[in-house]
């Protein structure tokens, strides 16, 4: 019985890398080429070897703080209090996804057509009749009113 997904697998995969390793209709290259990450358009990415080694300083941090990039350049953030760690965690997802942040802040309002256009009115209406920003306001009202999660 394992043959059978293991021969489905191998077809479809043999199936896609021949398809998408010649031209499709008036595409000027074939679509692997493009997918590819090392000839595609991944090329526009930051380079694998830049350098995110920067000293910055804050006044508002409270104690001392680092923050190492592994080898996948995924950040880790090393605080004396947790205040300074939520601070930079927040400063370095603005830094890295600043347009996806706003985007999808938009789009949970109802406020995506502001970006895309009439396309996206429909949508717009679809958020907008589930509430999130009156559940969002309703959260911050609850959390101000504790002192001690208003903190963290």
């Amino acid at each position: 019985m394992r043959i059978a997904p293991f021969l489905v697998s191998a077809v479809v995969t043999a199936g896609l890398v021949y398809v998408l390793s010649r031209p499709i209709g008036s595409l000027p290259m074939a679509a692997g080429k493009f997918l590819s990450p090392q000839h595609g358009f991944w090329q526009n990415a930051d380079p694998a070897g830049k350098s995110f080694d920067e000293e910055l300083s804050f006044p508002d941090l409270k104690g001392k703080a680092e923050v190492y990039y592994d080898e996948r350049l995924v950040p880790h953030v090393f605080a004396e209090n947790d205040e300074d760690l939520y601070f930079i965690q927040g400063y370095l997802h603005a830094k890295f996804r600043l347009f996806q942040m706003d985007l999808q802040t938009k789009a949970a309002a109802g406020r995506a057509s502001e970006i895309a256009g009439s396309k996206a009115i429909k949508f717009d209406k679809e958020q907008r009749r589930l509430g999130m920003v009156y559940a969002a306001e309703n959260a911050l009202t609850v959390i101000e009113n504790n002192p001690k999660q208003k903190n963290v």
